[in-house]
């Protein structure tokens, strides 16, 4: 008898801690920060915290283990995904996503300890491709397309530099029919114009 009242108990236990979704609204005066650690009702939170739009559909929902995040999601009124971010210890780790709408993505990447990892490339509401941001360790930093999926501006830099202070940079522009318009060699902020853009590290 007391094993069978011991495993209602643990089922119980187990169903709230699996469970433990807390609307921010109605509990937010029981929640505190200390030293970048979510406390709830004195210890550090596992579960999930939501708000609400007006029609009571999600808002956006934060996921934490030990009182550190470990995903934001924010949702649109109709309850469809328009944001989600992975994090650990706190900080952007893992994938990033934001949305137009259902199922028309505007952006993606991912972060490993709240630095970019890896490309960066945001979208026309079409489908094609807007910007690819590169990592620091790439020697491309950045490229443009139109709208119709042409090249429109590329700019490289020496790996482990970025456009703002690197030593030099090139940078090529094209028109919409993918037509090269200019090419040219910054140094120290002295550019010559109409050359080709070859590193040699």
């Amino acid at each position: 008898m007391k094993f069978h009242y011991y495993l209602i108990f643990l089922t119980g236990f187990l169903s709230v801690s699996c469970n433990n979704q807390i609307d921010l609204e109605k509990e937010e005066e029981y929640f505190e920060y200390r030293n970048e650690i979510l406390y709830y009702k004195g210890t550090p939170f596992n579960g999930e915290t939501i708000e609400r739009w007006d029609n009571k559909i999600i808002s956006n929902s934060k996921k934490y283990s030990e009182g550190k995040l470990e995903l934001f999601k924010s949702f649109f009124e109709d309850g469809s995904l328009h944001i989600n971010q992975g994090f650990k210890d706190g900080k952007k780790h893992g994938l990033w996503e934001e949305y137009y709408s259902p199922n028309k993505l505007k952006a993606k990447g991912r972060y490993k300890n709240d630095k970019q990892s890896g490309v960066i490339t945001e979208y026309f509401e079409n489908g094609n491709v807007m910007t690819k941001l590169y990592p620091e360790n790439d020697d491309i930093f950045l490229e443009e397309y139109f709208e119709n999926g042409n090249l429109k501006h590329k700019i490289y830099t020496p790996p482990g530099q970025d456009m703002y202070d690197a030593r030099f940079m090139a940078d090529e522009t094209y028109n919409i029919n993918g037509d090269t318009i200019n090419k040219e060699i910054c140094m120290y902020a002295e550019c010559v114009f109409d050359v080709p853009v070859i590193f040699n590290y």
